[in-house]
């Protein structure tokens, strides 16, 4: 038997398939462009300087970093899960096949792409060198560090496919503990002055953690620092630990195993505790039917609202023990930010997933085309939808909302210049409309993203970089056009924060309102069109190219 016979078929079907070297050519042609953006923006700022082309390479270098840590997870955290609910996992297992050589080649045929696309963007980071201030070995030190992250990224999402079959479980999961190796583990080291913890609990802490080897390296200076090499050598370990341990765990998971007596009553404990006793599923059923029945398809359990709540208690927990030690950590504007920007993005990327997932999933088992045989409305649907996402976030998009009034008026009312408050409060507030209106919006986006799109993950992403990541794009152009009519003009493009922040703000809101108003027509108009025609083979005339991608 030819050994790892899937990865070696991944490769030959690889080598065959016109989108690997399409990959490779999409991923260059953005990092060029993104390359050219960044060296055009901070050239307005600082010039063609050192310092321009070390602030060029360090925003080429995050954007990277974050293609390759949640590039790699969106890419597995689905793949195994789906092969269990599909059946289609047994099969390979009545082969000689082993439990190494499916991960292998799932690892191989879900990441092959974006490695492929990585290694044609790293030539774009030695740009910045020719500007000076940049060592090619540095260059070299961050493409190590970005190659090792796209592979534990993979891995942790293979890992936590393994153990799943609901593809919102695997993928919480894998984001839940790619933060905890990203952030968590360097918050504990940072808070170690608080906690008590050994020195060399803190070191290991530093040196598992994800991000420390871009941290810990001076390339700069001509030498690395060992911690480099020895974060980089225990994060590739943990990613092969967990390769290891999805092999194992594979051939034990996918199949369905008759319950002992004992095994039977804990699931009716479980199912009784999850969806309640028999009455109280009655009544509970017969009101949520009352208003509307899509609300009861999408909330029948009831402790659905309960994780994102959770995740906030445990938020205000933490900063409640950190307000006992440290009261001044709150008047600071980093932490303000923080704190803002994580509650936020969770929070965006949360509602996302489940303004997707209901409908996408209902369409895929034949439910959804059940429902519009029945009186009910498309209407009647998209109401029931919105019933369930109130149901589940307004209570943490309210939380959310008291944490940041209560940290901007923490900072704002702190010793600041009377024109920093007066920033502080403006931005602080425009975060908070622009967290509303993005709710909403990806709401109403995907809903449609999820009746138009083939695949869970292409709905979820698609929204997301609609809603979250084009506003951005559109700043960028506006600030590199700015920069571009000053160098050939000569006359500085300096508009200001509040200038700025306006821009972008405007941007975000009309991006939102279009986005928002052409979901819900389209939504509203298309909707029993597209709830059939996952049966269709033809391709859908008129659909948009960025959909296929």
């Amino acid at each position: 038997m030819v050994f790892l016979p899937i990865v070696e078929r991944e490769l030959r079907v690889a080598a065959r398939l016109p989108a690997t070297y399409h990959a490779r050519v999409q991923t260059a042609s953005v990092g060029f462009l993104f390359g050219g953006a960044f060296w055009i923006l901070v050239a307005g700022f600082f010039g063609f300087s050192t310092t321009g082309g070390r602030q060029a390479f360090e925003m080429l270098a995050s954007l990277a970093f974050l293609y390759c840590a949640f590039g790699g997870l969106a890419a597995t955290a689905d793949s195994l899960s789906g092969e269990k609910r599909e059946g289609t996992l047994g099969f390979l297992f009545l082969t000689n096949l082993r439990g190494y050589d499916v991960v292998l080649g799932k690892l191989l045929a879900c990441s092959l792409r974006l490695t492929y696309g990585m290694i044609a963007a790293i030539p774009i980071l030695s740009i910045p060198v020719m500007q000076g201030g940049i060592r090619g070995s540095e260059v070299f030190g961050k493409a190590l560090v970005l190659l090792n992250t796209l592979f534990f990224s993979s891995s942790l999402g293979l890992l936590a496919s393994a153990f799943s079959r609901r593809r919102n479980r695997a993928v919480g999961a894998a984001v839940v503990m790619l933060l905890l190796f990203w952030l968590g583990l360097p918050a504990l080291a940072h808070l170690s002055g608080y906690t008590g913890l050994p020195p060399v609990v803190t070191k290991l802490l530093t040196v598992f953690a994800l991000g420390n080897p871009s941290l810990a390296a001076s390339w700069s200076a001509g030498s690395v620092t060992s911690s480099f090499w020895f974060s980089l050598l225990a994060t590739h370990c943990v990613g092969w630990l967990f390769l290891l341990t999805a092999s194992w765990i594979l051939p034990r998971a996918w199949q369905d195993r008759s319950m002992g007596s004992g095994a039977s009553r804990w699931r009716d404990a479980w199912s009784r505790w999850v969806h309640g006793p028999p009455k109280s599923r009655a009544r509970r059923r017969a009101r949520l039917l009352n208003l509307s029945p899509f609300l009861w398809l999408a909330s029948r359990r009831r402790f659905k609202p309960v994780p994102p709540l959770a995740g906030i208690l445990l938020l205000v927990g933490f900063l409640i023990w950190l307000w006992r030690y440290d009261r001044a950590v709150f008047g600071n504007i980093e932490t303000a930010f923080f704190v803002g920007l994580l509650t936020h993005t969770v929070l965006r990327f949360s509602v996302a997933a489940q303004a997707v997932e209901p409908i996408a999933m209902n369409r895929r088992e034949g439910t959804l085309e059940l429902l519009l045989c029945t009186p009910l409305s498309v209407a009647d649907i998209v109401h029931g939808q919105w019933l369930a996402l109130r149901r589940q976030y307004l209570g943490p998009l309210a939380a959310v909302l008291l944490i940041d009034i209560v940290l901007l008026y923490l900072t704002a009312g702190g010793v600041l210049p009377d024109d920093l408050r007066r920033t502080v409060f403006m931005v602080g507030l425009g975060q908070m409309v622009m967290l509303v209106t993005d709710t909403i919006a990806i709401g109403w986006v995907g809903m449609w993203m999820a009746i138009s799109s083939k695949r869970v993950n292409q709905a979820a992403g698609g929204t997301v970089a609609r809603i979250l990541f084009l506003p951005g794009v559109l700043f960028l152009v506006w600030n590199v056009a700015g920069n571009l009519l000053a160098i050939g003009s000569r006359v500085p493009f300096n508009p200001g924060l509040f200038m700025n922040y306006g821009a972008w703000l405007c941007i975000g809101l009309l991006t939102d309102m279009a986005f928002s108003f052409q979901s819900r027509r389209q939504l509203l108009g298309s909707f029993r069109a597209l709830a059939a025609s996952q049966y269709e083979s033809e391709k859908r005339p008129g659909r948009r190219w960025w959909s296929r991608t």
